[in-house]
């Protein structure tokens, strides 16, 4: 190809970008579409089925290009990012009625294979993670950390380093079954064949040995200190630079990590929830017939996330057992309770999703409407659970186990949700009376 037909404003633009982001397909926004040029182009049109064209059609050095629009963009984003690719989207960042000569263009996300973009397009019922793992050989701790960027769930633990990667942290790691394991680059050669035999469809992704130093982490959430500075937190500590590298916005929603021991929980290795059948049937891999498909009746999605890490991890504290097993009963008890709990739960949508939606670049104010609604319902749950129980059952009733717990008031959040987005969309919002309750973790913990 000549040096002229690259030798354009807004390919000079688009070549500057990409020099940036040289391991990602670039979506290059140019009004209504992203478009992707040179050998983007001739890698995604394939894997998209659209069609490959050129520019200045007919002309020996033609530029090979292709295009989504952007209302559908987010398909072919989770496809590419299935399929193990990055898509660094590029928007424009000033109004182009006000735009001296070429717009200006910036990126300002990387969806790679563990960090998602738009979380409507994935399964409400599945997690996505993205995982970090420091082994650095010999004597000592591997540390692993995971975090669900769509519902920013992020927990780090560790354990002793043996010949090799330790049995019960390569289960772990099955059980967690990210989508990318972020890996030390001076150690991936040596980690692979024993990852790629547990995780055959993982995107391995080396980074430098800065990227796992815990004294300077890209942020600090609560209970990062807790992690003591180990090989937990250098985990953490890598799945937070890479989070600051590729969509730094995420970080303001990734408020806490959990610290937690591999024996607070029974184990399950891959051949056993294979052959139980508990989140896939052995016929197609679908879900199916499967244990979970048949015990999951719950009305939110978050609900459905947790049981599902509820089965997947059983645990094995007798104390901790009790107490879920209180707080079930209480429930299983109450019949008219429970129904009024589960038809207030029906007006719920994400919250965990709409949230890490909200704070990504494009949130639209109908996002802030979703998720007012949910913390309005969310507060007729509450209700439910805090009605006196004269008023459900005809004999006098035991007090609500902590195991159950209600969602807090967070009226100001309401009322700043519904503000902001009748003032961005000039539409009005109904500002529901009293309380809205909190969908902070103090309810998903149960």
């Amino acid at each position: 190809m000549s040096r002229a037909a690259l030798d354009t404003p807004m390919m000079r633009q688009y070549l500057t970008l990409k020099e940036r982001h040289p391991d990602a397909i670039l979506f290059y926004r140019m009004g209504d579409f992203y478009e992707m040029f040179l050998h983007d182009a001739e890698l995604a049109a394939p894997l998209l089925d659209i069609a490959l064209t050129t520019r200045d059609k007919g002309k020996p050095d033609a530029v090979p290009m292709c295009g989504v629009p952007v209302h559908a963009a987010d398909g072919h984003v989770k496809r590419l990012a299935e399929l193990g690719y990055r898509v660094a989207i590029c928007e424009q960042v000033e109004d182009p009625k006000s735009a001296r000569g070429l717009v200006r263009r910036e990126v300002v996300e990387v969806i790679t294979p563990g960090l998602v973009g738009n979380p409507e397009a994935l399964d409400a019922r599945r997690e996505v993670s993205l995982a970090a793992l420091d082994a650095r050989g010999g004597a000592g701790e591997v540390g692993l950390a995971s975090l669900d960027a769509s519902t920013a769930s992020f927990q780090a633990t560790a354990c002793e380093a043996g010949d090799g990667l330790p049995r019960a942290l390569l289960d772990e790691l099955e059980r967690i079954d990210p989508r990318e394991l972020l890996v030390p680059a001076a150690a991936r050669e040596a980690l692979e064949p024993a990852l790629r035999a547990r995780l055959p469809r993982v995107a391995l992704t080396a980074l430098p040995a800065e990227a796992f130093d815990a004294a300077a982490p890209a942020a600090e959430p609560d209970g990062f200190a807790a992690l003591g500075g180990g090989a937990a937190a250098r985990a953490a500590a890598a799945v937070l630079r890479y989070l600051a590298d590729h969509q730094p916005f995420a970080l303001r929603q990734t408020l806490r990590v959990r610290g937690y021991q591999l024996g607070d929980a029974l184990v399950l290795d891959a051949a056993t929830r294979a052959h139980l059948e508990l989140f896939e049937n052995g016929e197609d891999r679908s879900r199916r017939g499967t244990l979970i498909e048949r015990i999951d009746e719950t009305e939110t999605p978050p609900g459905a996330r947790r049981l599902a890490r509820w089965l997947a991890r059983p645990l094995l504290e007798p104390a901790a057992v009790a107490a879920r097993q209180d707080g079930v009963a209480w429930l299983a008890e109450r019949d008219r309770l429970r129904a009024r709990v589960r038809r207030a739960l029906r007006d719920v949508r994400d919250p965990e999703r709409l949230l890490a939606k909200v704070a990504r670049p494009g949130a639209t104010p109908r996002d802030l409407v979703a998720l007012g609604r949910s913390l309005a319902a969310l507060r007729a749950t509450a209700e439910a659970l805090a009605a006196p129980d004269a008023e459900l059952l005809p004999v006098p009733d035991a007090p609500r186990p902590a195991a159950v717990g209600a969602p807090a008031p967070l009226p100001e959040l309401e009322q700043l949700l519904a503000e902001g987005a009748a003032e961005l969309g000039h539409v009005a919002v109904e500002i529901p009376a009293g309380a809205g309750p909190s969908v902070e973790q103090d309810v998903a913990d149960q």
